[in-house]
């Protein structure tokens, strides 16, 4: 008798199916009985995980099917439920928008009505109700804007309200049309040419008699020796305005209609083009600043010294395109004596002084120098006996007394060593008195024999220039002034 491998159960020779649990009986040697037992019941053993854990599986995918049957009729029922609370809410919606609808509408019409009766106040009280009911309405924010500006004159909130509504969209032409009416009623040109250059092209368009260019200027600003003569140019059907003054009020400023001639200072001009619909440009300024050239100094060309007798002229040179003015001891302008040829020296020290104007009356610096000027002394006359000897000198006779015959011969001829660019201030000097000459001495009558000997008069010694009392201005030349110490 052999044992079935499964169960155990004994099995009789000659049967090969194990009458228990139906196996085929295996036919083994006895010495491996024990190992085929072991591993029969290992293999029993896998055999039960295997369907104990098939069972798992199983009740796991019965779990899982059942929740995700769960789930979609959780989401089925939500779905349902939302759609119910949609239709709901758009059903509530649509009637209240109905009612909302109905009073804004009623509530704008009476603020277009009070704002045209001109009833302000309580036109922008029904405006702002009217936007309780729709606050993104664009057409009564703009009736709220111009009720603000041209009824209440709040010029502030109506160009905040239109601004926004810009700001959110810039090709709202109703807005800008408003906007730009306000600006111009207020004379605000300058914000319409910013509003205008940062509009879209399809507003530029729209709104063409809004943009109007700045002038033109022919010459740019700066500093220049002659006169400017400027040409302002400006669009077609532009007026242009301008005006020299610093501050003034456009209702100063002057039509322009031929060129501006600017000269001598410091000028700022500014300038405003006006198109036909009274639109004005942003204004345009240059500075001018015009320094003529000085003439030159003029030359005195008789130097500074002592003079005498016929020696006694004062020469200047002229200078081109200018008069010389010229003074004695004061300092010259172009109300001085105009130089028309040497001038003749008064008797004593003084001073000689010339300027050059030109046309524009632009002054050179002043040229001086100083002279002292002594006139001739006339030749003492003396009395010739009659029938004298021949060799007696010859002397003139006169009947009276004899005066001297010697005359001074020298002149002076040193100049002072002060610096020639610093002379003396130009003022009034008196004139030394003139030197008197000695009175003849009193002659005895000589013999008949012996003519009589005239007295020897001494020469004077040349008289010293005097030293000016004070110096003239820094703003002269002098080639030969008088130092201050000698």
């Amino acid at each position: 008798m052999s044992k079935c491998i499964r169960c155990g159960s004994e099995i009789p020779d000659g049967i090969f199916v194990c009458p228990v649990c139906g196996i085929d009986v295996q036919l083994v040697p006895n010495y491996e009985m024990l190992d085929l037992d072991m591993m029969i019941r290992q293999s029993i053993s896998e055999e039960k995980k295997a369907e104990q854990l098939e069972e798992r599986r199983e009740i796991r995918r019965k779990h899982d099917s059942k929740r995700r049957f769960l789930k979609r009729l959780c989401t089925i029922a939500l779905i349902a439920i939302a759609a119910i609370g949609i239709s709901i809410a758009v059903m509530t919606i649509r009637s209240t928008m109905t009612v909302s609808g109905d009073e804004f509408d009623t509530a704008f019409k009476d603020a277009q009505t009070m704002y045209e009766d001109g009833d302000y106040q309580n036109a922008y009280n029904a405006v702002n109700t009217a936007l309780g009911y729709d606050e993104g309405s664009i057409e009564a924010q703009i009736l709220k804007a111009k009720i603000a500006y041209f009824g209440l004159e709040n010029k502030d909130e109506a160009i905040s309200i239109l601004r926004n509504i810009i700001a959110d969209n810039d090709s709202q032409s109703d807005a800008y049309d408003v906007l730009l009416e306000i600006y111009a009623d207020s004379g605000d040109y300058d914000n319409i040419a910013d509003i205008m250059g940062e509009a879209p092209e399809s507003i530029r368009s729209a709104f063409a008699d809004y943009i109007v260019d700045q002038p033109v200027f022919s010459v740019d600003g700066g500093t220049f020796s002659e006169d400017v003569e400027l040409v302002l140019t400006a669009g077609d059907g532009c007026e242009i305005y301008y005006s020299t003054e610093s501050g003034a009020d456009f209702d100063d400023y002057s039509l322009y209609s031929e060129p501006v001639k600017i000269s001598d200072g410091e000028t700022k001009l500014t300038a405003v083009a006006v198109n036909g619909k009274g639109i004005h440009s942003k204004t345009a300024s240059r500075t001018f600043n015009i320094v003529y050239d000085i003439p030159n100094t003029p030359v005195i060309s008789t130097a500074s010294g002592a003079y005498t007798g016929d020696d006694n002229k004062v020469t200047i040179e002229p200078v081109d395109g200018c008069t010389i003015y010229y003074s004695v001891d004061s300092k010259p302008s172009a109300s001085s004596s105009v130089y028309s040829g040497p001038v003749e020296m008064q008797e004593g020290r003084h001073f000689v002084y010339a300027i050059a104007v030109n046309e524009r009356g632009t002054s050179s610096q002043i040229a001086a120098m100083w002279y002292e000027y002594t006139p001739e002394i006339e030749k003492p006359e003396t009395t010739v006996p009659s029938g004298g000897d021949n060799d007696t000198p010859d002397t003139p006779s006169s009947g009276g007394n004899s005066r001297p015959t010697q005359r001074p011969t020298q002149r002076p001829t040193q100049r002072p060593t002060q610096d020639p660019t610093q002379p003396p201030e130009p003022t009034e000097e008196p004139t030394p008195e003139p030197t008197q000459p000695p009175t003849p001495t009193e002659e005895p009558t000589p013999e008949p024999t012996q003519p009589p000997t005239p007295t020897e008069e001494p020469t004077p010694e040349p008289t010293q220039p005097p030293e000016p009392t004070e110096e003239p201005g820094d703003d002269f030349t002098d080639q030969d002034a008088p130092s201050r110490a000698e």
